[in-house]
């Protein structure tokens, strides 16, 4: 939930820049309703229609919504905190923007649009360029609450920077299937602060690119029937830095495309009425979604009795996952990084040399360290144990024994090498010549007749090609 301390410092700031503009721009109080008109739509369009390149000021009120109301380009916009735009009829948007024409540093500060169950979309921003909207609260829409860009526009939107805003969806009142808090269209490059949504099916939907979401926050009240996911992500390079998915049904996070970034993103299910044991998914990746980055992220359930099924869920071989912190999670996932399939199909260079040294460490029980021996020509690379008598082998791939090497290392003098297998001879025996009998393993190998005594050595590969070497 947000600070109320907070929320109230905020809203005291626009009451003062409301009074500001008072001073500087069009005030609603001198735009009287007519008697033709049946609501106060026509009015507040009368007042934005005369403030283009000015401050359009609603006073505090209830003001009543029968049409949707355009806020033109070149048209600053700020209402009190206590100035409520409800709709009384069934409309598409309360407040929106002109599709045909760019709004450039356009703004929008305070107030509340409130949908009443009537309106499908609260505020719909559909074609601008650096535009400002700060501390404005949506109401109780049929669809969305917040929509920025549109597919009808000439080119893509970008820019919005969005501060402390709020869709709200009283408790008590289903949430519609479909219903979205904030959502984006044919729009990129923008930054969402503290944007809280409440009472809808999916909380945010990152359908578009490059986007920055600071603190956003999601949920549902258990009378509104839940909250199928917070964050749905369809779109690439977006990051989301300390963002709270507040009890969902389903996912906390369903990320279905590459490239996006999650640090210190929270998933809990915290309310023992909404969702099922052992069912909730903390983050769902596609197969699109690989590439995607997890830093330092906490997924919790709320106790024993209702934890979360997974806290990572999908395709997740090229997703890096680092730092996460977990409880009453039923199957959690080990840190991982993305493949490094360029260093193991090209190479590695690992720039040290000199007599001595250390290469590569490896750090199982006993350490083991690949160093270099001598310098110069004579330079060679060893595995040398941390410490004396150790061992390095070769399994089958069953895991059953094959052959391995050790170094028997005294405590004075020279270390003399072993090498013991199931799959090495080194020394063939047998009761005779072995020539045009014995076929060598290897060139050199040694050969020894038990009856007389004698040894050879395989001076060929063939079977009579044993010379002898002792009498």
């Amino acid at each position: 939930m947000i600070d109320s301390a907070f929320v109230k410092a905020m809203s005291d700031n626009v009451k003062l820049l409301a009074e500001t503009a008072e001073a500087t721009g069009n005030v609603i109080a001198s735009y009287k309703r007519l008697a033709v008109e049946i609501s106060d739509s026509s009015r507040i369009q009368r007042l934005f229609d005369d403030s283009v390149g000015k401050t359009a000021v609603i006073t505090p009120g209830t003001y009543d919504i029968s049409s949707p109301i355009v806020l033109p380009v070149g048209t600053r916009l700020v209402m009190h905190r206590d100035a409520i735009l409800k709709a009384v009829s069934a409309i598409d948007v309360i407040l929106t923007t002109p599709v045909d024409i760019q709004h450039v540093d356009g703004s929008i500060s305070g107030g509340v649009l409130d949908c009443n169950g009537l309106a499908k979309i609260g505020l719909h921003l559909k074609y601008f360029n650096n535009f400002y909207l700060e501390n404005t609260k949506v109401e109780n829409p049929k669809e969305i609450m917040f929509k920025f860009g549109s597919k009808l526009t000439a080119k893509n939107s970008y820019g919005i920077y969005v501060y402390n805003i709020v869709g709200h969806r009283m408790g008590g009142i289903i949430a519609p299937i479909g219903s979205i808090g904030l959502t984006f269209e044919n729009c990129s490059d923008n930054k969402l602060i503290n944007p809280l949504m409440i009472g809808n099916k999916i909380g945010f939907l990152a359908n578009s690119s490059n986007n920055e979401f600071i603190n956003a926050h999601a949920w549902n009240y258990p009378s509104n029937s839940g909250m199928d996911k917070a964050f749905e992500v369809t779109g690439i390079s977006n990051f989301f830095t300390n963002c709270f998915a507040d009890t969902p049904s389903i996912y906390g996070f369903h990320v279905k495309n590459y490239n996006n970034f999650f640090i210190g993103c929270k998933v809990f299910v915290n309310n023992t009425t909404l969702g099922v044991d052992n069912t909730i998914i903390g983050v769902k990746v596609e197969q699109r979604g690989a590439y995607s980055s997890f830093v330092g992220c906490l997924l919790f359930g709320t106790s024993s009795s209702h934890r979360m099924a997974k806290d990572f869920d999908g395709v997740l071989d090229d997703v890096t996952i680092i730092g996460t912190q977990t409880s009453n999670v039923v199957i959690t996932t080990k840190n991982k990084l993305q493949a490094l399939s360029p260093i193991i199909t090209d190479s590695v260079t690992i720039n040290n040399s000199g007599d001595g040294a250390e290469v590569m460490k490896i750090n199982i029980e006993r350490a083991w360290r690949m160093v270099q021996k001598g310098v110069g020509a004579a330079a060679g690379l060893f595995f040398k144990p941390a410490n004396r008598n150790k061992k390095i082998g070769v399994l089958s791939h069953d895991d059953s024994y094959a052959f391995e090497i050790e170094a028997n290392d005294d405590a004075s003098g020279p270390s003399k090498g072993k090498i013991d297998g199931n799959y090495i001879v080194t020394i063939k025996n047998g009761s005779g010549n072995p020539n045009g009998i014995v076929t060598p393993d290897f060139l050199g190998q040694d050969y020894i007749d038990t009856f007389t005594k004698i040894g050879y050595k395989a001076c060929g590969t063939g079977n009579t090609d044993w010379k002898q070497t002792t009498n």
